[in-house]
Protein backbone atom coordinates (compact mmCIF):
# COMPACT_ATOMS: atom_id res chain seq x y z
CA UNK A 1 0.00 0.00 0.00
CA UNK A 2 2.78 2.36 0.84
CA UNK A 3 4.73 2.33 -2.32
CA UNK A 4 1.32 2.63 -4.34
CA UNK A 5 0.62 5.41 -2.16
CA UNK A 6 4.01 7.08 -2.74
CA UNK A 7 3.32 6.71 -6.46
CA UNK A 8 -0.21 8.37 -5.71
CA UNK A 9 1.18 11.37 -4.25
CA UNK A 10 4.21 12.20 -7.33
CA UNK A 11 1.71 12.46 -10.11
CA UNK A 12 0.97 16.17 -11.09
CA UNK A 13 -1.88 17.53 -10.07
CA UNK A 14 -4.44 17.52 -12.91
CA UNK A 15 -3.90 13.50 -13.24
CA UNK A 16 -4.36 13.68 -8.89
CA UNK A 17 -7.83 15.40 -9.59
CA UNK A 18 -9.05 13.41 -12.25
CA UNK A 19 -8.20 9.89 -10.09
CA UNK A 20 -9.23 11.40 -7.36
CA UNK A 21 -12.65 12.08 -8.62
CA UNK A 22 -13.11 8.95 -10.27
CA UNK A 23 -11.45 6.72 -7.34
CA UNK A 24 -14.50 8.65 -5.39
CA UNK A 25 -17.11 7.91 -7.97
CA UNK A 26 -16.35 4.01 -8.09
CA UNK A 27 -16.01 3.69 -3.92
CA UNK A 28 -19.60 5.36 -3.62
CA UNK A 29 -21.41 2.15 -4.12
CA UNK A 30 -19.21 0.31 -1.53
CA UNK A 31 -20.89 1.71 1.84
CA UNK A 32 -24.37 0.37 0.48
CA UNK A 33 -22.78 -3.16 -0.08
CA UNK A 34 -20.90 -3.43 2.43
CA UNK A 35 -23.49 -4.07 5.74
CA UNK A 36 -20.22 -3.08 8.08
CA UNK A 37 -21.04 -6.01 10.42
CA UNK A 38 -18.55 -6.65 13.48
CA UNK A 39 -15.34 -8.47 12.28
CA UNK A 40 -16.64 -11.96 13.87
CA UNK A 41 -19.99 -12.34 11.44
CA UNK A 42 -18.76 -11.19 7.55
CA UNK A 43 -17.61 -14.85 5.68
CA UNK A 44 -13.42 -15.55 5.32
CA UNK A 45 -11.88 -13.26 2.94
CA UNK A 46 -14.62 -10.37 2.85
CA UNK A 47 -12.89 -7.47 1.08
CA UNK A 48 -15.12 -4.40 3.04
CA UNK A 49 -12.40 -3.35 5.24
CA UNK A 50 -9.27 -3.59 3.41
CA UNK A 51 -11.28 -1.79 0.38
CA UNK A 52 -11.97 0.96 2.96
CA UNK A 53 -8.31 0.65 3.92
CA UNK A 54 -7.49 1.36 0.13
CA UNK A 55 -9.90 3.98 -0.32
CA UNK A 56 -8.37 6.21 2.45
CA UNK A 57 -4.81 5.25 1.63
CA UNK A 58 -5.59 6.38 -2.75
CA UNK A 59 -7.58 9.24 -1.42
CA UNK A 60 -5.00 10.94 1.63
CA UNK A 61 -2.56 10.30 -1.38
CA UNK A 62 -3.80 12.16 -4.20
CA UNK A 63 -5.66 14.55 -1.59
CA UNK A 64 -2.36 16.70 -1.43
CA UNK A 65 -1.48 16.95 -5.48
CA UNK A 66 -4.94 17.65 -6.28
CA UNK A 67 -6.02 20.27 -4.02
CA UNK A 68 -2.60 22.13 -4.80
CA UNK A 69 -3.77 21.53 -8.74
CA UNK A 70 -7.07 23.34 -7.72
CA UNK A 71 -5.76 26.41 -5.27
CA UNK A 72 -3.53 27.12 -8.04
CA UNK A 73 -6.43 27.36 -10.70
CA UNK A 74 -8.90 29.13 -8.30
CA UNK A 75 -6.94 31.23 -5.88
CA UNK A 76 -4.44 34.13 -7.36
CA UNK A 77 -0.93 34.36 -5.62
CA UNK A 78 -2.52 36.32 -3.00
CA UNK A 79 -4.72 33.30 -2.00
CA UNK A 80 -7.64 35.87 -3.16
CA UNK A 81 -10.01 33.63 -5.17
CA UNK A 82 -9.32 34.07 -9.03
CA UNK A 83 -11.09 36.14 -11.18
CA UNK A 84 -12.48 33.44 -13.32
CA UNK A 85 -15.25 33.35 -10.83
CA UNK A 86 -17.61 35.61 -11.40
Amino acid sequence: MAQGAARLVALPGPEALRRQVELVASYRALPFRDPDLPAALPPEGWPGRRAHALFTAAHDALHGPADAFVRAVVLDPSGRSSSIWP
